[in-house]
């Protein structure tokens, strides 16, 4: 599918669709304004930042979005890739697709509960926590669900991968957040909000 996003309205439109070679196919303009209307409004940049990194979202652009994966798994993976290579990645980023994976497969998603399995990782991008608890309330609070119980919601072994590595992602952040306002604690179990 071919999707025009304009920067200045923050607002997407179908301009066509494509068959699996790659070549437009004829389409009434009726059926562009119907699919149109199922995409959301606004259309952040963020958002499209997170799905496809290398847009130049500075100006209004045409996006390929495919429609055999899900947006939620484009944002997860690319978010899960920068992690395992070590790259930066703002918590909010973490944050989103962290709520976008979980949101997908019906979890809760207000809060996690995180505990640490190490203090010190054997090789870089280990996970220094692990989820315990889906809440969905922020804090800890409301209807709860065990890390046990959710992964066999995830859709595949790498989605329990990311959903891991996010969550500890956001735990790390949380220890260094306690660190900087002076606590000397090392943090062994955290409600993280999302």
């Amino acid at each position: 599918m071919l999707v025009s996003w304009s920067r200045v309205e923050q607002s997407c439109a179908v301009m066509g669709l494509l068959d699996d070679d790659g070549a437009e196919l004829p389409v009434r303009r009726d059926l562009l304004a119907r699919l149109t209307s199922l995409l959301a409004r606004p259309v952040s940049t963020d958002t499209l930042r997170l799905a496809y990194p290398d847009a130049p979202l500075s100006q209004p652009v045409l996006l390929r979005v495919p429609v055999d994966e899900p947006e939620w798994a484009r944002v997860a993976g690319n978010v899960f890739e920068y992690l395992q290579n070590g790259l930066r990645v703002s918590s909010d980023d973490v944050r989103d697709a962290l709520w976008v994976t979980l949101a997908a497969s019906e979890i809760p998603a207000g809060s996690v509960r995180a505990g640490r399995i190490t203090f010190v990782p054997e090789l870089p991008g280990d996970n220094l926590f692990v989820p315990t608890a889906f809440f969905e309330l922020s804090g800890g609070r409301g209807p709860v669900v065990s890390w046990e119980q959710v992964q066999p919601q995830l859709p595949n072994d790498l989605v329990v991968r990311a959903v891991s590595t996010f969550v500890s992602s956001l735990a790390e952040s949380a220890q260094l957040e306690a660190s900087l306002r002076g606590s000397r604690t090392v943090l062994t179990d955290v409600v993280v909000n999302i």
